[in-house]
């Protein structure tokens, strides 16, 4: 993995006064990013143990209230290993610590809503169905309904083949945008931010307790 930062009593991402890494890689590319400079996996520097220690010196501090996985996307191909070990080093080190992430909003949408929502794929792909919908919901303004494909890959069931886009496109969009719609969007939107909100609270209501009651 590599980062491009690591901020320090930062008061804009998250509760409190936190150390945010930024870490480099993103392949979503969104139209007006705030940090472009991060798109690039193999931007910014090497994160080793220096940087973890780094860290973990801030996370000892009793007014420092929690770590921000940002950058770039921390759940990037070239980021998720790492930022998985990490968390759970974290986790390890301050048992009490709170640690969530919705690493998958576009399925996770797709299994929430209704089952004929989506008309190819579920709504999978990079810029498919499900994620140009939800664009064309936020962002209708970045959008080009013009330049809209569909390239659905051929794969067999129960198996993941690790797939390359440049096998299967120019443009690295897979799944079928043209079906996508700011109404799908709108309902993709609404349920997750319905999910996550009732998940805290109900995360919040047992104290973060996971362990069956006998």
């Amino acid at each position: 993995m590599r980062y491009h930062n690591i901020t320090k009593d930062d008061m804009l991402n998250g509760d409190g006064l936190r150390v945010v890494l930024w870490v480099a890689g993103c392949n979503h590319c969104c139209r007006e990013c705030q940090n472009p400079i991060t798109w690039d996996p193999n931007g910014g520097l090497p994160f080793t143990e220096a940087e973890e220690r780094e860290i973990f010196a801030e996370l000892d501090k009793e007014y420092v209230s929690g770590i921000t996985f940002s950058g770039g996307d921390p759940l990037h191909p070239s980021n998720i290993s790492a930022v998985t070990a990490l968390a759970r080093k974290i986790k390890e080190k301050y048992p009490d610590a709170q640690i969530a992430a919705l690493t998958q909003w576009w399925v996770a949408a797709g299994n929430l809503l209704p089952k004929d929502t989506f008309e190819v794929w579920d709504g999978l792909g990079h810029a498919g169905e499900g994620e140009t919908s939800i664009a064309y919901y936020l962002f209708p303004d970045w959008c080009e309904p013009e330049y809209a494909t569909c390239v659905v890959p051929n794969l067999p069931s129960e198996v993941e083949i690790k797939w390359d886009f440049s096998e299967l496109t120019d443009t690295a969009q897979t799944g079928d945008a043209t079906k996508g719609t700011a109404e799908k969007g709108k309902k993709m939107n609404d349920v997750i931010v319905e999910h996550v909100v009732k998940t805290l609270k109900e995360l919040d209501a047992t104290d973060w307790k996971y362990k069956p009651v006998k």
